[in-house]
């Protein structure tokens, strides 16, 4: 089995050249958002960075965006591995939700640690847990 390449965007942005100006990766994700200063690298160059880095990370750019009037581009590369598995497990979990509903709803209502546990559900996923 591969080993899961870590993703550190102060070293992502170290390997890039000069004109690349930041990269975040949003928490618990294999996404990485790159921007690039186009005052201080052209299109075609940066394009070239990203997929040099993308491959050596990889990844794959999944979006590539340039301003010119801000003068700003934006790419976004992602782990297709990751997200292929993320995807399917939140498939899975919406079947054991429809499932659940579909058998028990509105009969959890009436039971205290039925309800609490589907309460507890709701709160995670409206991220107040």
């Amino acid at each position: 089995m591969e080993k899961e390449i870590k993703l550190d965007p102060d070293k992502i942005l170290k390997s890039l050249p000069k004109g690349f100006v930041n990269v975040g990766i949003p928490k618990g994700t294999r996404t990485v958002d790159i921007f690039a200063d186009l005052n201080n690298i052209g299109m075609l160059e940066a394009k070239k960075a990203v997929k040099a880095c993308a491959k050596s990370l990889k990844l794959v750019v999944i979006e590539d965006r340039s301003n010119e009037d801000s003068k700003e581009a934006f790419f976004r590369l992602e782990d297709p591995k990751f997200n292929k598995e993320m995807r399917a497990a939140a498939k899975e979990m919406l079947k054991v939700v429809n499932a659940f509903y579909s058998k028990y709803d509105p009969a959890y209502r009436y039971d205290d640690i039925a309800c609490d546990a589907v309460a507890a559900v709701i709160r995670k996923a409206n991220h107040d847990e």
